[in-house]
């Protein structure tokens, strides 16, 4: 599966590693996330933020697998970051468990998530030809 995607001309540039819309083909599959968050396979939450931001992008990656997808086959994230020093780590996480694939992206950075111990959270639309 190919998805198709846009930075318009007629539209500002990208301002990082994202694309500012992506088509997904006729016959594919969505799969949408809850929130990944950065806590291990027992549900225990990484305590200190650069291991809870590398665990969530990690989960990321675990995500895709469990539903039949690669990197390359991501539409969309939503990132949510309670401190924005943390954003180049983020992307360092990113990158080691997704490689260098761009999609269309959201980066928010918010006062706090459902969890007070919560450094990062991120939504994720995946696309998968059947």
């Amino acid at each position: 599966m190919t998805l198709k995607k846009y930075n318009p001309e007629t539209l500002y540039s990208a301002h990082g590693q994202y694309y500012n819309a992506i088509e997904v083909p006729p016959g594919t599959t969505l799969i949408y996330s809850s929130g990944i968050i950065g806590c291990d396979t027992s549900g225990e939450v990484i305590k200190d933020a650069p291991g809870q931001i590398r665990q969530a992008w990690l989960n990321v990656k675990a995500f895709l697998d469990g539903t039949g997808c690669l990197p390359q086959d991501l539409v969309r994230l939503k990132m949510h970051l309670t401190n924005r020093a943390n954003l180049e780590l983020s992307k360092a996480a990113r990158i080691d468990a997704l490689g260098s694939h761009m999609n269309a992206a959201v980066t928010g950075i918010v006062m706090g998530l459902f969890d007070p111990e919560l450094f990062i959270e991120i939504d994720v639309i995946a696309a998968r030809s059947d």
